[in-house]
Parts: structure tokens; sequence; C-alpha cells
């Protein structure tokens, strides 16, 4: 359940518009796609990945709020693609 959580109130309904009946689903499964859309904010979805239970050593993690900061800021990107660990 997203209430609560500081996202947009217009959120679950674009969920609903691009994933149909399974949005909750899909969330649950992968809530770092909720930074497609405007204002949900890396830490609202890294909070939200947690509490479902997600796993805080989690690969996906760095992944995803470094392809959030490249996305809103290339030279911020850049930066933090250096800071990052290599597999």
């Amino acid at each position: 359940d997203l209430d609560g959580r500081g996202f947009p109130h217009s959120l679950p309904k674009k969920l609903v518009r691009d994933y149909g009946a399974d949005a909750a689903q899909v969330v649950r499964k992968n809530p770092w796609l909720l930074l497609q859309y405007k204002s949900t904010g890396v830490a609202r979805v890294d909070k939200l990945f947690l509490d479902l239970g997600g796993n805080p050593a989690a690969i996906k993690r760095p992944i995803a709020i470094q392809r959030a900061t490249c996305a809103a800021d290339p030279a911020s990107a850049r930066r933090l693609a250096l800071l990052m660990p290599r597999p």
C-alpha cells in the first residue's frame, strides 16, 4: 500500500493504467520501477523496498540509485559511477 508513504496521490491510478490488475504485484516484485514516475524519490522507493522485505545488501539498491541519479543529473551520475563497486 502506497498510502502514507509520501508518494504522489495520482501514482496508484498511473500504476493501474500501466500494469493493470497486476500493478500491486508488479510493484511488490520490483519497487524500483516506481522511479520512472515523477516525484517518487529514491529515498521513498528504497524505504518501500526495505519495508517489503528487500535485502539491504541487495545489489539492486545501488544500481537503482545510480540509474535514478543518471536520469536526474548526468554530471552527478558520472561522479557516482566512480564510487560504485564493480562486480
